[in-house]
């Protein structure tokens, strides 16, 4: 049996193919897990909420070959009875460590593969604070292929296999909180939300390793600066009778007594608001993927590494800063508006049938 452990929202992106891929060939457990006192990723949501969605996307697509359950701040005992008794020859994760753990799963007897993210799995390896120790390390982007190579680990390898999250396009979608852009009589743009600190965040402190392999810093604009920024985008992109689409940030907040920032959303001060908010992301792809691919634009505001998921499924994605002069962007974006037709959208065309998947989901199985 192989097993999935999901700690978050955010992870379902990569998780849920290689969920069902591997599902085709071998028995599946999947655990989705509300363990931690802080950053609850899936503090918004019902337990029902969840299992229902992951149920629906495997019945969608036929199949049927999977164990699923849901594991709270006061289930750990019976996590572990289940693993005991469940044996999984490996675990598939991407969250290594936590901030604010209640409690760990248990893995002690099993493989360790983590779909690993950009910079994240990258400093919980090299900094020996993870809880789990993987054996292969699946990197989310090529270009990973540098940072992680300093890590020198013979006990662990790391591949890349292509791009995961792209590879949901080949499955049967689901969708119960995205808009059906086929309905919407304008243009439409989608944005991903960014988060910002009240005080505005400090100058990003990179690491060596960060600098030399170009890793996004973070964006030194503050919370009033980017609802400032968001609004004159708003009311260009409306000037141009575009649908605006908001898709909410999925990270969960620090505890409130840490004493660090809160980390806030610009939408919560502007004056102008989207057409429709994705606020949970329910859908399967995730919108970063399935929406930006049909939508006439796709925008960041700030620094994210939503950018790449956006780019990679639609060539008409830009991502702005807002601590940089405000009107140049608004120049900018104005240049790019009159070049966005009025057409029907041309989605990118993304090849995701090139082995990606079944290639991971073997190498899984042949741990």
């Amino acid at each position: 049996m192989i097993a999935f452990y999901i700690f978050g929202m955010t992870e379902f992106q990569d998780m849920l193919p290689v969920i069902l891929e591997t599902a085709k060939r071998k028995r599946c457990w999947v655990s989705l897990f509300d363990c931690v006192y802080a950053k609850r990723q899936f503090e918004i949501y019902e337990r029902e909420e969840l299992t229902g969605f992951v149920r629906q996307v495997l019945a969608t697509n036929n199949i049927d070959n999977v164990e699923l359950n849901f594991y709270g701040h006061d289930d750990a005992r019976k996590h572990e009875d289940d693993y005991a008794s469940k044996k999984p020859s490996t675990i598939v994760l991407q969250s290594l460590r936590h901030k604010y753990p209640v409690w760990y799963p248990t893995a002690d007897q099993s493989n360790i593969v983590v779909l690993a993210w950009s910079t994240d799995s990258f400093h919980d390896i090299k900094q020996s604070r993870y809880y789990y120790k993987p054996c292969l390390v699946v990197l989310k982007s090529k270009k990973d292929e540098e940072l992680y190579n300093r890590l020198n680990d013979s006990d662990m390898q790391i591949e890349y296999f292509g791009d995961i999250r792209k590879t949901a396009l080949n499955f049967k979608p689901l969708y119960l909180t995205a808009p059906d852009l086929s309905k919407i009589q304008k243009r439409t743009c989608l944005i991903s939300e960014t988060w910002v600190p009240p005080g505005g965040a400090s100058p990003a402190s990179r690491t060596k390793d960060e600098i030399e392999c170009n890793v996004l810093p973070q964006s030194t604009a503050n919370l009033e600066t980017t609802a400032v920024l968001t609004d004159r985008i708003f009311e260009l992109l409306r000037s141009h009778d575009f649908y605006i689409i908001w898709k909410k940030r999925e990270k969960g907040q620090a505890p409130k007594k840490s004493g660090k920032k809160h980390w806030r959303s610009p939408i919560e001060i502007t004056k102008l608001k989207p057409d429709f908010m994705i606020d949970k992301d329910l859908n399967f792809p995730t919108s970063l993927i399935s929406v930006a691919n049909k939508a006439d634009l796709a925008l960041v505001i700030n620094l994210s590494n939503a950018y790449e998921d956006m780019l990679s499924v639609n060539r008409n994605t830009f991502m702005f800063d807002a601590a940089e002069d405000h009107d140049t962007i608004i120049q900018q974006l104005e240049v790019i508006l009159k070049n966005t037709g009025n057409n029907e959208p041309s989605p990118l065309i993304v090849n995701t049938n090139d082995g990606t998947l079944q290639k991971l989901a073997d190498r899984i199985i042949a741990l």
